[in-house]
C-alpha cells in the first residue's frame, strides 16, 4: 500500500469547509464561541498562495461557509441569524450583502449557475447577479446535472425543478418519516437519504424506475429519459450473498439500556466523585431514562457537581438544565439552557431548544414556547453528524414537547392547534 503524507494547512480547525471544483481554492469558518472564538469569521485559500490566508469579516460568528464551483466566490452565512454576505474570492473583498437574516446553508449548484439558501423559505439565487430566482421552498441537494432539487418535505422528498420552481414529484417515505442528508449517486440516477424517524436507517429512491411507473401514467416530467442502467444490460447479475447473523438475539430495550448504564456510571462515580464526566452521564440517566428509572433528586446534585468540575461543558450545563426542568424548577431550567446555545455544538442544539419550549410553556409562554420547537425541529434534519441514539432521544423529546404543547404531528409535520383560552 503506498504510504501518503498530508500538508497541514494555514487555517483554523474550522467549524464548515468547502472548496471549488478543481480543489484549488480551499473555504473555511469560525464561530465565535468556545476555544477558537479568536478565529472566528471567514478563511479563504489559494493553493498557488499556501502561506496567505484571506480571512473575511473577523470576529462574525459565521456558522456556513461556500466556494462556488469555479473558485470565484465565497459565500458566508452568520449562526443564528443568518445574515449572508457574497465575497470576491480572490481578493476578499464583499461583493455584496444577500441579506440581513434567513439566509442559512448556503449550497452552489455544480454549473455554479444558482446559490441556494433558506433566504424566504428556501428562494434560489443568480450566481453572480445575485438577484432572485425560483422559490424551491426549501434547503435543496441539486443532482449533478442541476436538473433537479430534493427537498425535504416531512414524510416525503420534493423534486423541484430549480429553473421554474415548480414541483415536479413527491418521494415518500415507507413510513413517511422525515429524511435528511440527501445525496444523488454520480449518475443522478439514485437518491439517498438518512431516515430521522421511528423506523432509522439508509433510503434509497430508484429515481429510473419512479420515472418509468410515471411514464405508463403519463404523468413523467419533460426531460430525456435516463440512460438504462448497467446491470439491465448484463445477462446475469452478479451474486449477493447476506449474512444474517445470529436472529435470535433481540434487541435490548430502552429501559435495560438505560439500567445497565446507570449502574455503570454509579460504579464509576463512587469510584471517583470528582469524575465530571461520569457525573454528568449519571445525571443524564436519570433525567432522561423511562419513568420506572428515572430518579431527578439523585441527578440534581450530579449535574450540578459536574458543572462545579467543568463549567466549560456545554454537554454538562445541557443535563443541568434538564434536570433543573425534570424537577419543576423552569425559570432556572430557561436560565442554564438559553446561554448554553451559544457554546453549545450544532448537532445537538435541538437538546436544549426542547427543553427551552416546555420550560416557556410550563410558564406560561405558548408563544415563546412554539418558537423553540419550532427551531428544534428543523435542526435535526440539517445536521447528519448526530448518531442513531442521539436522533432515538431527540424523537422522544419531540414527542414529549409535541404532546405538552398541542402541537399534532401528521406525516412529519407540526401542525398547530386552535386557539385554546388562557387556563
Amino acid at each position: 500500500m503506498p504510504r501518503c503524507t498530508a500538508k497541514r494547512l494555514p487555517l483554523p480547525r474550522g467549524h464548515d469547509l468547502g472548496q471549488s471544483g478543481d480543489g484549488r481554492v480551499i473555504v473555511t469558518c469560525d464561530r465565535a464561541v468556545g476555544a477558537h472564538q479568536a478565529y472566528a469569521g471567514g478563511w479563504i485559500l489559494h493553493a498557488d498562495r499556501p502561506d496567505e490566508p484571506i480571512r473575511l469579516d473577523p470576529g462574525a460568528d459565521i456558522g456556513w461557509i461556500a466556494v462556488s464551483p469555479d473558485g470565484r466566490w465565497v459565500v458566508t452565512s452568520v449562526h443564528g441569524s443568518g445574515e449572508c454576505k457574497i465575497w470576491d474570492a480572490r481578493d476578499g473583498r464583499m461583493d455584496k450583502k444577500l441579506a440581513e437574516w434567513g439566509a442559512g446553508t448556503p449550497r452552489f449548484s455544480s454549473d455554479g449557475r444558482w446559490l441556494s439558501t433558506d433566504l424566504d423559505g428556501g428562494r434560489l439565487v443568480a450566481v453572480g447577479t445575485w438577484e432572485p430566482g425560483p422559490r424551491v421552498g426549501g434547503i435543496g441537494t441539486f443532482s449533478p446535472d442541476d436538473k433537479l432539487v430534493a427537498i425535504p418535505a416531512g414524510g416525503a422528498i420534493r423534486l423541484v425543478d430549480p429553473a421554474t420552481g415548480l414541483d415536479l414529484t413527491a418521494l415518500e417515505d415507507p413510513n413517511l418519516d422525515s429524511v435528511g442528508s440527501l445525496a444523488f449517486t454520480s449518475d443522478g440516477t439514485r437518491l439517498i437519504g438518512l431516515s430521522n424517524g421511528k423506523v432509522k436507517g439508509v433510503r434509497v429512491w430508484d429515481l429510473r424506475l419512479v420515472r418509468r411507473h410515471l411514464a405508463e401514467m403519463g404523468l413523467d416530467w419533460d426531460a430525456p429519459p435516463y440512460p438504462p442502467a448497467a446491470a439491465e444490460r448484463t445477462a446475469r447479475p452478479p451474486k449477493l450473498q447476506v449474512l444474517l447473523g445470529d436472529l435470535r438475539k433481540p434487541l435490548r430495550a430502552r429501559e435495560e439500556e438505560a439500567r445497565q448504564a446507570i449502574e455503570r456510571y454509579r460504579r464509576a462515580v463512587k469510584a471517583n466523585p470528582d469524575d465530571a464526566r461520569a457525573c454528568n452521564n449519571l445525571a443524564w440517566y436519570y433525567a432522561t431514562a423511562p419513568e420506572s428509572l428515572r430518579d431527578v433528586q439523585a441527578a440534581m446534585p450530579l449535574a450540578e457537581n459536574a458543572v462545579r468540575l467543568d463549567p466549560a461543558s456545554a454537554t454538562n450545563g445541557n443535563t443541568l438544565g434538564v434536570a433543573y426542568y425534570r424537577a419543576g424548577r423552569y425559570r432556572e431550567a430557561i436560565g442554564v439552557l438559553r446561554p448554553n446555545l451559544d457554546r453549545q455544538k450544532e448537532q445537538y442544539l435541538a437538546f436544549e431548544l426542547y427543553f427551552l419550549a416546555m420550560s416557556h410553556h410550563r410558564l406560561g409562554e405558548p408563544a415563546r414556547a412554539r418558537d423553540y420547537y419550532d427551531w428544534a425541529v428543523r435542526w435535526p434534519r440539517t445536521h447528519p453528524l448526530l448518531t442513531a441514539n442521539d436522533l432515538e432521544d431527540l424523537d422522544l423529546f419531540r414527542a414529549e414537547a409535541s404532546e405538552l404543547l398541542g402541537v399534532a404531528i401528521k406525516g412529519g409535520a407540526e401542525l398547530a392547534p386552535p386557539p385554546r383560552a388562557k387556563q
